[in-house]
């Protein structure tokens, strides 16, 4: 879905919906939009902070799907898609604000890091937009990173999960390899370096412990 990936590491501000045009209904927010001479209409509705839209065909009276196909798509889908994905691009710049990260737990930590450090994630990479990379700001070494990658990528499973990589002791990695919520490290050194995934199988506690760790190690010239 177009919707959910342009909106996974944004929370809607609903303080500025109705100023938009946004109208609540039905337990629902509801903006509509009128396109190409008005004979389209773009529905664009928010329920549990979660972003749906459509296109409608005013002559049918038909939802029109056709350009939500990524491959093959003629110049008249192609410029349906183009003014629904502006749509959703100005909703999002004027009525969301940003997430660190697209998992709660993680969004947590990041919080934690900040008032802690004063650290922000640094987005390093246009191929992988929703990795953050935590530095040092003297030695500029990381000392954590997180990344949004299938979880099969570390585990068994092909949900999206957000994964920190830490770096702490030799020794304490491979005891920490016994327990079943750690993980060889995802492209990182796995002698040094530890995954974790970001679901509440591990708390907040036991994760910055580890955070902290690793900080120390990036203090180090």
């Amino acid at each position: 879905m177009i919707e959910d990936e342009m909106f996974k590491r944004y929370v809607p501000d609903y303080s500025r919906f109705n100023e938009y045009g946004f109208v609540f209904k039905n337990n629902c927010w509801i903006f509509e939009k009128l396109i190409l001479n008005d004979s389209f209409r773009i529905v664009i509705s928010v329920i549990d902070d979660r972003v749906n839209g459509k296109v409608i065909d005013l002559d049918s009276d038909f939802e029109y799907t056709a350009f939500r196909v990524n491959d093959g798509v003629g110049e008249f889908s192609s410029k349906i898609r183009e003014l629904f994905t502006d749509t959703l691009l100005d909703i999002r710049e004027k009525c969301f604000n940003i997430k660190l990260f697209v998992s709660n737990q993680a969004n947590r930590i990041g919080e934690l890091i900040y008032n802690k450090y004063g650290d922000l994630p640094y987005y390093e990479w246009d191929s992988t937009p929703d990795t953050g990379v935590f530095k040092h700001k003297i030695t500029k070494k990381w000392y954590g990173i997180v990344m949004n990658v299938k979880r099969c990528k570390i585990s068994s499973g092909d949900d999206l999960v957000d994964v920190l990589n830490v770096k702490i002791d030799a020794e304490k990695v491979k005891i920490l390899l016994q327990n079943d919520y750690f993980y060889p490290a995802y492209h990182m050194n796995k002698k040094y370096w530890i995954s974790v995934i970001l679901d509440d199988s591990v708390n907040d506690d036991e994760i910055m412990n580890l955070v902290d760790e690793s900080y120390l190690y990036a203090s180090n010239k």
